[in-house]
C-alpha cells in the first residue's frame, strides 16, 4: 500500500521541537558513507525522526543495512520503489537532496544526536501534558505525585537499547576494539587494595555489591576504595545515607594519615591508645599528618553527597544532572536498604526497586556502581558465619540485577582468637572470574584495609 504524505505540512503541530536539518544530514551523511550507520544508530532510530518522508527513509537504509546491501542514490531509490514508499519519501528529488545537504559524513553521529534530542524534547512535552492532565482528574495526591515521578524517571537517556543487526553491532564492536588498543584507559577500575585490583571488579557501567553484617567495616572499605580510585585521577561521588560529614571526615582521614579514630574524635583529651601506655591528647606529629592528609584529600575529585529520606528517584536525577557537567568514574551509595522506594509495592520489591535504579544509572553514566548492603541475623546461627547469597537482607531479585556480589567478612568479629586484622573479600558471583574470597589486612583503629603483610 503507497503511503501519501504532504511534504509541506509537517506532522503535528509546528510548534513541536524538531531539527529537520538535522534529520536531512543523518539522511545525506548515510547516503555519502553507508559505514556510518553504526553511529547513527548509536543515538537514534527511525521511530525518532520527526517528519514522516524522513522516517520512511531513514528505515528503508537500517533494513537495508540489515541485509547487506549496498545503500546510494540508485539503491536506495529502487529498494523505495520496489515497496511503494518512493513517493512517500518524496520522490527521487528528495533523495537527491538528502545526498547534497551535507558535504561530509564525519559529523553523522552528532547530526544523530540531535535528531534524538529533539524527539527527546517531545517526549518530555508529552509527559508534562499528561502529568497537568492527571492533576486535574484525580484525588489521590500522592498516587499522582508518584506516576509523575516514575513518568519522568522514564525520560532519563534511554537504556533500553536497539535492536541492531550483526551488520552493524559487530562493525561497531571492531571499532571499539581499536578505541582500546589506542586508550590508555581500562574497562576496571583501580584503588591500590590487590583483592580489589587483581580481579578487576570494579567495572564501569556495572552494578557492584558489597554485603556485610555490622562492625565489618564495610563503610570503611568503600571510603578506602572510593579515595584509592580518586587518587588515579578518576572523579568519584560517595552517597553517605548512613554517617554524618564528620564521621566521613574522621574515617578518611584517619585512614590516609595512620590516627586513631578516637584521637580525631576529640583531639585535645587525654587518652590511652594502643600505641602509647600512658593516657595523651593528639600529638604535634599526628596534628601534622592530619593537616596534610586533608590538604592532599582536598585536590582530589572526590565529591560527597551526605543526605537522609534519601529516594532513588533523587539520587537518578540529581546524579545524572551532575554527572552531565562532572561525569563520574565511581558512584559509592551507603547503603542500599537505607535508600527509598515505592513503599507502598512491599519492602521486598521496594528494594528491588531501588537496585534496579541503580543498575540504570551505572548503564546512563557509565560508571561503576558500588552499592553496600546490609545481611540477615540468620547466618550468626549458622557455625559458619561466613555469608552467602541467600543472607543478602530483602534479596529478592538483588543477586540477579547486580553483576557482582561480593561479602566482606572478618572471623575476629565472632571469635576472639583470630587475627583481628585479618579481613576476607568474599566473591559470592562475579561474572568475569571464579568466586572465592581474597585476603586484606584491617586496622580498626585507622579504619583502612590494605594488602596483607
Amino acid at each position: 500500500m503507497t503511503r501519501k504524505i504532504d511534504m509541506n505540512r509537517p506532522p503535528k503541530t509546528s510548534e513541536e521541537p524538531n531539527d529537520l536539518e538535522a534529520e536531512r544530514a543523518v539522511l545525506g551523511s548515510v547516503l555519502l558513507n553507508p559505514e556510518v550507520i553504526g553511529a547513527v544508530l548509536e543515538w537514534t532510530a527511525p521511530g525518532e525522526f520527526y517528519q514522516p518522508a524522513h522516517r520512511f527513509a531513514f528505515e528503508a537504509m537500517v533494513a537495508m543495512a540489515r541485509e547487506q546491501r549496498p545503500i546510494d542514490l540508485v539503491t536506495l531509490g529502487g529498494y523505495l520503489r520496489d515497496r511503494s514508499d518512493l513517493e512517500a519519501v518524496g520522490g527521487m528529488p528528495a533523495i537527491v537532496g538528502f545526498s547534497s545537504s551535507v558535504a561530509t559524513a564525519a559529523n553523522a553521529g552528532e547530526y544523530a544526536k540531535a535528531v534524538h534530542e529533539k524527539f527527546r524534547l517531545r517526549e518530555t512535552r508529552q509527559v508534562a501534558r499528561r502529568i497537568l492532565a492527571s492533576t486535574e482528574s484525580s484525588r489521590d495526591a500522592e498516587a499522582t505525585v508518584r506516576e509523575a515521578q516514575q513518568a519522568i524517571l522514564d525520560l532519563t537517556p534511554r537504556t533500553k537499547g536497539r535492536i541492531v543487526p550483526a551488520s552493524v553491532w559487530a562493525i561497531q564492536h571492531r571499532q571499539l576494539l581499536d578505541q582500546r588498543a589506542n586508550s590508555n584507559a581500562a574497562p576496571n577500575l583501580d584503588c591500590g587494595i590487590f583483592a580489589v585490583d587483581d580481579p578487576a571488579f570494579l567495572r564501569r557501567e556495572e552494578l557492584v555489591l558489597c554485603a556485610a553484617r555490622p562492625a565489618m567495616g564495610k563503610s570503611a572499605f568503600c571510603e578506602n576504595v572510593a579515595t584509592g580510585v580518586a587518587k588515579r585521577n578518576n572523579r568519584v561521588l560517595m552517597i553517605q545515607a548512613e554517617m554524618s560529614q564528620q564521621a566521613h571526615g574522621d574515617r578518611i582521614t584517619a585512614a590516609e594519615a595512620t590516627i586513631n579514630t578516637r584521637t580525631l574524635e576529640q583531639p585535645s583529651v587525654p587518652r590511652r591508645l594502643p600505641d602509647s601506655p600512658d593516657p595523651r591528647p593528639m600529638t604535634s606529629d599526628e596534628w601534622l599528618r592530619a593537616d596534610r592528609a586533608l590538604r592532599a584529600v582536598a585536590e582530589l575529585p572526590f565529591d560527597l553527597w551526605v543526605g537522609t529520606d534519601l529516594s532513588i528517584f533523587d539520587i537518578r536525577t540529581t546524579v545524572m544532572g551532575q554527572h552531565r557537567v562532572t561525569p563520574y568514574t565511581l558512584i559509592v551509595v551507603d547503603y542500599l536498604q537505607l535508600i527509598q522506594g515505592d513503599k507502598e509495592s512491599g519492602r521486598e520489591r521496594e528494594v528491588a526497586m531501588v537496585a534496579q535504579g541503580l543498575k540504570m544509572l551505572a548503564k546512563e553514566t557509565g560508571a561503576c556502581v558500588l552499592a553496600l548492603s546490609a545481611l540477615n541475623r540468620a547466618l550468626e546461627q549458622r557455625s559458619d558465619r561466613r555469608p552467602m547469597m541467600s543472607d543478602i537482607r530483602e534479596s529478592g531479585s538483588i543477586e540477579f540485577t547486580c553483576d557482582t556480589i561480593t561479602f566482606l567478612y572478618r572471623d575476629s568479629v565472632y571469635n576472639d582468637g583470630a587475627d583481628p586484622e585479618e579481613a576476607e573479600l568474599i566473591f559470592g558471583k562475579y561474572r568475569f572470574g571464579q568466586i572465592g574470597y581474597a585476603r586484606m589486612r584491617f586496622q580498626a583503629a585507622y579504619q583502612k584495609f590494605s594488602d596483607p603483610t
